[in-house]
């Protein structure tokens, strides 16, 4: 029995994986919770600020295949994600299906990177000990941030505000990246130490301008893109009650971008799935209407 635990079941892609994943009779699937008094059978503690309490409930449902993902709010790899993965390695766990980001293989300073490094490092050592292979998904720029992190000045400003310039950015569906993802679940075994690119078609090559003028036509509303320079930008975020962190990690999303060539398009979904990826205008019309 191959049994699969789903971390972030709740976020926009452990929902959308949890809607495409069907287990097979061989398969049981998991939620990780942080509830240590929770009764239902499907569920496992999982806490990154408890590593041992994690693995002790991991022991204990006998969990061989681990979706995992990056909380925002946890930047220091070294601190928690490193004895994560090396206490991993002695339990009944030998695939991790990893959540990262477009560009990770190309840009070793962010945590992504780092967290992919240590998967590696961990897949190549002498299978005696314990060797765990892995899964790299790396999505481009999510849709779904229209609906989240930037739906607060969208519904009450109705504008975008990030210093964004004209960089472009590759928008692609959560729901595309949950489905990528749920195919990969499915037969673990021949997706063993690959990575792929989950991104959204040419015409999702958008910068913010174009993306406010889909919003417009789609929405019928007249909504301002404003690029601030950063000064501009981290005053009004900290006035607006944002904390640090969350706003440098903006930065480095959204102004970075404009001295880095355009993102690759990558055709990873359609060969996984054998379908092609949502368009933005698909995603504002389900999701934004």
């Amino acid at each position: 029995m191959e049994n699969i635990l789903i971390t972030g079941a709740t976020g926009n892609i452990g929902s959308e994986i949890l809607n495409f994943f069907v287990p097979t009779t061989n398969q049981k699937l998991f939620i990780a919770t942080r509830q240590t008094d929770s009764t239902k059978e499907n569920e496992v503690f999982f806490d990154f600020e408890e590593i041992d309490k994690t693995i002790q409930y991991i022991k204990i449902a006998q969990i061989s295949t681990i979706f995992l993902l990056r909380p925002p709010q946890i930047a220091d790899t070294d601190k928690y994600f490193k004895p994560l993965i090396e206490k991993l390695e002695d339990t009944s766990v030998k695939h991790i299906v990893f959540l990262s980001v477009q560009g990770a293989d190309e840009i070793s300073f962010i945590p992504h990177a780092k967290i992919e490094k240590l998967l590696k490092e961990s897949s190549d050592k002498d299978k005696i000990k314990g060797k765990m292979s892995y899964t790299f998904i790396r999505p481009s720029y999510f849709m779904q941030n229209l609906t989240t992190t930037l739906k607060k000045d969208l519904q009450e400003k109705n504008e975008i505000y990030l210093p964004a310039g004209k960089a472009k950015f590759l928008w692609v569906d959560a729901k595309d990246i949950g489905k990528a993802i749920a195919k990969v679940l499915s037969n673990v075994e021949i997706h063993q130490n690959k990575a792929y690119t989950i991104t959204g078609t040419e015409n999702e090559l958008l910068n913010f301008d174009e993306v406010t003028a889909i919003l417009n036509e789609e929405l019928n509303r007249k909504i301002v893109y404003k690029s601030p320079n950063l000064i501009s930008f981290f005053i009004k975020k900290k006035k607006e009650g944002e904390k640090t962190a969350f706003i440098f990690v903006l930065i480095l999303l959204h102004f970075a971008p404009r001295f880095q060539k355009p993102p690759k398009i990558s055709n990873d979904f359609e060969n996984l799935t054998g379908e092609k990826p949502n368009s933005l205008r698909e995603f504002i019309n389900r999701g934004m209407k």
